[in-house]
């Protein structure tokens, strides 16, 4: 039998207990790439036995999986991966913030995918990375980079129907930009954006402990990542390319809202960063003088953080 690439379906569930596999009960619309890499520690074991060979036994300490998840952002389903990132919200609009003081607790998620004969599952699925992209006016991207469990041959999926999406689109985005980090977010719209890339980390690793090969928990070091937004340049966006260049003392700081809604959801990120590097000048998109603000996550003492979202859901 030849198995075809486009036979392969995705299905997810969200897990009561991280890395414990849940039932697969959402077939998520709008997916456009899946990739599971399995990793496995193996160490040899040397032996004084009157032997040139390196080793004659082994032992395998570790098994897991690395996971990446793209597709197109779906409001109904956008809070799985907000989930993930961010810990679990049951409020309606679902907020989400970066913690200033708290380690959060990752909404792990169990995948299996594949087709009749060729399916696979892993469980525990923990971000390292959530990134979005807002490039045109195409649905927003999305991508779910992270590690899981060891992965599970000859398994099974289920029986579902695929979501009927409602996809979080470019041309119902708008931006909400305000200089310096004691901004109150969302205070000033920008009619300007051309593109705009984030990937946010918290830093999640695993811990291992004795006694078993998979990981055992879940730490979460300090928030970080990145934001590339592109603007046209405008008389205020040049002001702000100004204050990047004169800054001595300290970077230029700016407070940022990428607000999405299609009159019934909402999809709102939050980010506060600091120039690192100054743009280069001149750009231009599509024949129009453009910026580049390049932003490295920084804490907003309005906003008691760098990194945030909303989610408001029909």
């Amino acid at each position: 039998m030849t198995y075809i690439p486009a036979l392969n379906q995705v299905q997810l569930g969200q897990e009561g207990t991280l890395g414990t596999p849940d039932t697969l009960d959402i077939m998520p619309a709008g997916l456009t790439k899946v990739v599971i890499t399995p990793r496995v520690k193996v160490v040899p074991i040397p032996t004084l036995n009157g032997s040139t060979m390196p080793a004659k036994y082994n032992s395998v300490t570790r098994r897991w999986a690395e996971v990446l998840i793209e597709g197109n952002l779906d409001y109904n389903r956008a809070m799985l991966w907000l989930d993930g990132m961010f810990g679990a919200d049951a409020s309606s609009p679902h907020t989400y913030k970066a913690d200033e003081d708290a380690a959060v607790t990752p909404k792990g998620l169990t995948m299996g995918f594949g087709q009749t004969g060729l399916i696979y599952q892993v469980a525990g699925i923990v971000p390292t990375n959530l990134g979005f992209k807002i490039t045109d006016n195409a649905p927003w991207q999305f991508s779910y980079k992270g590690f899981s469990k060891a992965v599970t041959d000859g398994a099974s999926l289920e029986t579902l129907t695929e979501d009927v999406p409602e996809f979080v689109n470019g041309y119902e985005t708008s931006l909400y930009m305000d200089e310096d980090l004691d901004a109150t977010i969302g205070s000033t719209a920008r009619d300007v954006m051309f593109s705009l890339e984030v990937d946010i980390t918290a830093n999640h690793d695993m811990i291992w402990k004795r006694g078993a090969q998979t990981w055992t928990g879940v730490r979460q070091g300090k928030w970080g990542g990145s934001a590339k937004l592109i603007v046209e340049a405008d008389a205020t966006a040049l002001d702000s390319l100004g204050d990047i260049l004169d800054a001595v003392d300290s970077g230029k700081g700016f407070t940022c809202r990428a607000q999405a809604t299609d009159g019934t959801n909402t999809m709102k990120l939050d980010f506060m960063g600091v120039a690192q590097d100054a743009p280069q000048i001149p750009t231009d998109v599509e024949g129009v003088v453009s910026i580049e603000f390049a932003l490295v996550p920084h804490w907003n003492s309005v906003y008691d953080s760098c990194w945030g979202a909303e989610l408001t859901i029909a």
